[in-house]
C-alpha cells in the first residue's frame, strides 16, 4: 500500500481541505484530491487537512488503508513560517566581523544568526553593527578598540606573522605612522597596534616603544636589525601587501563577532499570526524577528520587507464553498480550487480558479472521475477512502442525492479495492461506534453546517445510524443539547436530523424557530421530535425546502 505524505511544510504548499465539523466525505474526498494533484503537479506540495475530529468510520478507513491522519487546521490566516525566509545565513561566534560583513554583501541580507558549535542560537549581527565600526574608524586615533588576536588580524588583512603568537590578544589602539617619526613618537603608547608602510625610522620608535604589535603594509619587510629588536621588546611582527588604508580598515574588523552580537532580539513564535506580530516587527531594535526551532536552532528570520507584501496562504476547498462552513481566515488564503458538490455559496477569489461543481451525491464522486479524466490509475488505498465517502454521503447509494454516476464511480472503485460497495459499506457504518456511549456533543455536531436561510442563521447537523433503537433512547438528551447550543450562539434556530439509513428515514428535533421547520415539512414540533418518513439528505431534502419557505 501506498502511503501519503500529510506532513505540513510552508514552502509551496497548497492546503487540501473540507468544511467545518467534517464528515467522512469532506476528509476522504480531500485526501484523494491532494494525491491526484501531486501527480499531476509534483513540484506544488499538497496536503490533505481537515477542520474537525474525525468521524469513527474515517479514523477506521484510513487506518485499513494505511493512510496518516490529516493535520487538524484551524485557521488560513498568514503565519510568521509563511512569510519568514528559511535560508538563514549563520556565522559562530569567534568568527571576525570581516565574515559577517562579506556575508552580508555576498547574501544581499542586513541580518546575519549567530550560533554556538552545537548550533544552537545565539544572537544576531545586523548592519548597523558593521556600520558602527567604520564610524569608530573616524575616531581611530582616540578610541580604544575592542579586542582581537593577531591571528584574526592577519586573516583580516591576508598578511603573514614574521614575529608573534597567532593567539595573541591585540587591545590597545590601532595607530596608523603618518606623521614625521618625532611626532609619531608622541603620539603612540607601550601595547597599542601600529600600522604603517617602508618607513624604518618609525619602525624602530614603534618597536622601541614596546608597541604590542607592528603592522607593515605596502608589502613592506621588516629588516633583520627590526626583527631582532622587536624580539627583544616583546613586539609582533605582520606584514600585508594592502596600502595602509586599506590594512587598517580590515584590521579594525578583525574584531570577532561576539563583541558586536545582538543577544536580545526579537523571538517570534513560527505560529504566530503575521497581523499580531507587525508591530512588534518595526519597533523592534533590528527591525526583524528570529524563529526558533524547538531545539533552539534558528529555523528563519523576519524583516520588514518579509511583511511589506503579507502572504496568502494557498488552498483548495472541497466539499464546500461558503464562508461560514470554511476555515477561519478563507478571505486572507489564496483560494485555488473549488471542488463540491453543493449549492454555489458565498466564496470570493481576487482571481478566476477551477471550480468544479456537479450534482452528485458525493465530492468524492467528482474526486474519483477527475482520476479518470486525468488518466491516472487510483492506488488502492486511494479508492479505499473514495469509496467510504460515496457510500457514507449517498448513504449506501439509498440517498435521493445518489446519480447513475455515484454508483458507477463506486462499483468501479469497489473494483479497484477488490470489495462489493454495499458489503463494505455496511461495514463501514458499523464502524461508528456504540450509540449509547457516544458523546452527546459528538453525536449531535460531528456533522454540522451552518446556513443562512433569509435572514436567519441556522445550524443543520445530521447524525446516521444503522441502531436506530439505541439511538431514540437518547432523545431527551438530544433536544436538550440542541437548546444548550442555540441559547449559547447567534443562532436563530438549530436543526438536528437523527437519520436512520435501514428503515430510510429521519427524526427532527429543532430549537429555536421551529415553525420555519413546521412549515416546510406540514409536521408539528410542539410536542418534541417527529419522524419524517424518506428523509436521507441534509442537501437536498432539507436545505432545499427550508429555503423555499423565504
Amino acid at each position: 500500500m501506498q502511503a501519503i505524505n500529510t506532513k505540513p511544510t510552508t514552502s509551496n504548499t497548497t492546503l487540501v481541505i473540507g468544511h467545518r465539523n467534517p464528515d467522512n466525505d469532506a476528509i476522504c474526498a480531500a485526501v484523494g484530491y491532494a494525491y491526484l494533484k501531486s501527480v499531476i503537479d509534483p513540484n506544488q506540495n499538497y496536503i490533505a487537512c481537515r477542520q474537525g475530529p474525525l468521524p469513527d468510520e474515517t479514523k477506521w478507513i484510513l487506518n485499513r488503508m494505511g493512510i496518516d491522519t490529516p493535520p487538524l487546521v484551524p485557521h488560513v490566516h498568514s503565519r510568521v513560517k509563511d512569510a519568514m525566509s528559511t535560508d538563514v545565513i549563520k556565522l559562530k561566534a569567534d568568527d571576525i566581523m570581516l565574515d559577517a560583513g562579506r556575508l552580508m554583501k555576498a547574501h544581499d541580507v542586513r541580518i546575519l544568526a549567530v550560533e554556538n558549535d552545537m548550533g544552537k542560537f545565539m544572537g544576531v549581527v545586523t548592519e548597523s553593527k558593521l556600520a558602527e565600526i567604520y564610524i569608530d574608524e573616524m575616531d581611530i586615533v582616540d578610541t580604544r578598540k575592542s579586542e582581537f588576536t593577531l591571528g584574526n588580524a592577519a586573516r583580516a588583512c591576508g598578511g603573514s606573522i614574521i614575529l608573534g603568537d597567532e593567539n595573541q590578544v591585540l587591545s590597545g589602539h590601532l595607530r596608523v605612522a603618518a606623521s614625521e617619526p618625532e611626532t609619531f613618537r608622541s603620539l603612540i603608547e607601550e601595547g597599542d597596534t601600529v600600522v604603517m608602510g617602508d618607513r624604518v625610522r618609525s619602525q624602530r620608535i614603534a618597536v622601541e616603544s614596546k608597541v604590542a604589535c607592528l603592522i607593515l603594509a605596502v608589502g613592506a619587510k621588516p629588516s633583520d636589525e627590526i626583527i631582532k629588536l622587536a624580539m627583544e621588546n616583546g613586539v609582533s611582527i605582520l606584514c600585508a601587501k594592502q596600502d595602509t588604508y586599506t590594512v587598517t580598515r580590515l584590521v579594525t574588523l578583525a574584531q570577532t563577532v561576539d563583541n558586536y552580537m545582538e543577544e536580545d532580539p526579537l523571538i517570534l513564535d513560527p505560529d504566530a499570526l503575521l497581523t499580531e506580530i507587525v508591530p512588534d516587527i518595526l519597533h523592534s531594535h533590528q527591525r526583524a524577528g528570529v524563529v526558533l526551532d524547538q531545539d533552539g536552532k534558528c529555523e528563519g528570520i523576519i524583516t520588514r520587507s518579509d511583511i511589506a507584501v503579507l502572504p496568502r496562504r494557498k488552498v483548495i476547498l472541497v466539499d464546500h464553498n461558503e464562508r461560514a462552513q470554511s476555515v477561519p481566515g478563507i478571505d486572507e488564503a489564496d483560494v485555488l480550487e473549488v471542488v463540491d458538490h453543493h449549492r454555489i455559496g458565498d466564496i470570493q477569489t481576487t482571481n478566476p480558479i477551477r471550480f468544479i461543481s456537479l450534482p452528485w451525491g458525493s465530492s468524492a464522486t467528482i474526486v474519483a472521475d477527475q482520476f479518470e479524466m486525468a488518466h491516472i490509475g487510483v492506488p488502492k488505498n486511494i479508492a479505499g477512502v473514495l469509496l467510504s465517502a460515496v457510500l457514507t454521503d449517498t448513504v449506501l447509494l439509498k440517498s435521493p442525492t445518489t446519480t447513475p454516476k455515484d454508483r458507477e464511480i463506486a462499483y468501479w472503485l469497489g473494483s479497484v479495492l477488490g470489495v462489493d460497495p454495499i458489503e463494505f459499506g455496511v461495514e463501514l457504518f458499523h464502524r461508528r461506534g456504540n450509540e449509547a456511549d457516544l458523546d452527546i456533543d459528538t453525536m449531535v455536531l460531528a456533522d454540522s453546517k451552518e446556513f443562512e436561510i433569509a435572514d436567519m442563521k441556522v445550524l443543520i447537523a445530521q447524525h446516521e445510524t444503522a441502531d436506530m433503537e439505541a439511538s431514540m433512547k437518547r432523545c431527551d438528551e438530544i433536544q436538550q443539547h440542541i437548546e444548550e447550543v442555540q441559547s449559547n450562539s447567534t443562532y436563530n434556530m438549530v436543526l438536528f436530523l437523527l437519520t436512520d439509513i435501514v428503515n430510510v428515514g429521519s427524526r427532527f428535533f429543532v430549537a429555536g424557530n421551529r415553525r420555519v421547520v413546521e412549515r416546510a415539512f406540514d409536521i408539528d414540533l410542539s410536542n418534541g421530535s417527529v419522524w419524517v418518513d424518506g428523509i436521507l439528505s441534509r442537501k437536498k431534502q432539507v436545505v432545499t425546502k427550508l429555503m423555499r419557505q423565504n
